[in-house]
């Protein structure tokens, strides 16, 4: 399926009726199923957003910060493991409520993070 429509993929919510699976099948995997659906551009968006999430939640324990709540940051960075874990073995990204959830604290944080750089400097 992505060979045949390896840029634009074959649209969104289609995985189904492309492949064996029946109309509303998907393949039990965020990032197989943007990429066979959303093609390089799509699925390149959605694997580097969760790649910029994942990191912006491991920055906090990267640098030693005082007054940095590491109870907090270790456990929105286990709970999108855990998320992206699941999303990897039973997900479509449409019913990945938790992973939107958890990439919508990590956008918060960097822009918490960036606010107080800028102050600081």
């Amino acid at each position: 399926m992505f060979l045949e429509n390896p840029i634009f993929g074959v649209g969104a919510a289609r995985f189904g009726e492309q492949s064996c699976t029946g109309a509303m099948g998907f393949p039990h995997s965020t990032i197989l199923q943007g990429g066979a659906e959303l093609g390089l551009i799509g699925g390149g968006l959605l694997i580097g957003l969760m790649i910029l999430a994942a990191v912006t939640l491991a920055r906090p324990f990267l640098s030693v910060r005082q007054g940095s709540n590491w109870s907090a940051h270790a456990f929105v960075l286990a709970l999108f493991a855990a998320f992206q874990l699941g999303d990897q073995i039973y997900g479509n990204y449409f019913m990945s409520v938790g992973t939107w959830l958890l990439l919508g604290i990590a956008a918060s944080m960097r822009a918490v993070g960036n606010r107080e750089h800028m102050d600081r400097g």
